[in-house]
């Protein structure tokens, strides 16, 4: 029996697995909920990559599109979207398979709640209910599809963690959310970043940030990380250069490289409230409380996938 399979994301993932059902001669539609195959990837556009774009196209992309760019050069996610993803969604195979503007809102076994038939054969019968949203369809917002198989390719990138302690929201951080950045802003405007930036978190999304934010003359940057000894990430013998440099510069900004730059460790936010136009951060360190006030916050704690989806 041919199982019709949908796959949730029009991203790197999930047009690859797109590509699997078509070479499996199975039917499937990638449901994707941005305008464009690789939404994420061009809302972080301005960023490049650590990885060349011989690491970036898998070998099932490159046989059903043999031009794939090639070689060590390291895509901006613009690029990654505009000179592979946006080839590979256009491919024959893919014809009419993709559906944009349309968002999977819930998937459940049809017909039964999640405590039922557990185990059983009946309910590994059951095809898969999923629920869409169609902004773009006036006449119908809502509508149902069913499936044998779901593939959740929906990511992280729309979920990002609070910047609270122990990973829930600080008292006053969602009031105050629509004044927080959450995802890798770009500093082609300085201007857009005058004044004192909180910057939080310390992984790479953050590093790349804070790289770009200390080159900004009118910036003040203050970085919380969490953690009293920060290694930055760094891998042994790491073949990335890029990532390699990103260890680098936040070692440099921790040893005080910047007179407009302090990494603040072993800290993390308590809470958060409004002082006029600027916003007052009380935060938790190994010395006592302290308070910062700032101008901005980007808050870059990392994200999630979307477990509502099937609960």
């Amino acid at each position: 029996m041919q199982r019709h399979v949908a796959i949730l994301g029009a991203g790197p993932v999930g047009l690859d697995a797109a590509l699997a059902c078509a070479d499996a001669g199975w039917p499937f539609t990638v449901y994707e909920a941005g305008g464009t195959v690789a939404a994420h990837a061009r809302d972080w556009g301005h960023v490049r990559l650590f990885t060349p774009w011989d690491l970036n196209a898998s070998h099932r992309m490159r046989r059903h599109l043999p031009n794939a760019p090639a070689g060590d050069a390291c895509p901006t996610g613009a690029e990654l979207a505009d000179r592979l993803l946006d080839p590979i969604a256009a491919l024959p195979a893919l014809e009419g398979r993709v559906r944009l503007h349309t968002r999977a809102a819930a998937v459940a076994r049809t017909g039964l709640l999640k405590h039922e038939e557990i185990g059983t054969d009946a309910r590994a019968a059951a095809p898969f209910t999923l629920l869409l949203d169609t902004p773009g369809n006036p006449a119908r917002a809502e509508e149902t599809a069913e499936a044998d198989l779901v593939l959740d390719r929906t990511g992280t990138y729309a979920h990002p963690n609070p910047l609270g302690a122990g990973g829930i929201p600080a008292p006053g951080e969602r009031a105050l959310d629509h004044r927080i950045t959450r995802t890798i802003p770009s500093t082609g405007d300085p201007d857009r970043w005058a004044g004192t930036v909180l910057l939080v978190g310390a992984g790479k999304s953050t590093q790349t940030t804070a790289d770009a934010l200390a080159r900004l003359p009118e910036t003040r940057l203050e970085w919380v990380v969490r953690s009293p000894a920060p290694d930055w990430g760094a891998v042994p013998g790491d073949t990335l250069p890029g990532r390699r440099r990103l260890v680098d510069t936040s070692r440099a900004l921790a040893d005080g490289s910047r007179d407009r730059v302090t990494v603040h460790t072993g800290v993390h936010v308590r809470a958060l409230s409004a002082d006029g136009d600027r916003i007052r951060a009380a935060l938790t360190t190994a010395r006592g409380p302290r308070e910062i006030a700032c101008d901005h916050i980007v808050a870059l704690t990392g994200y999630a996938g979307d477990a509502s989806l099937h609960r």
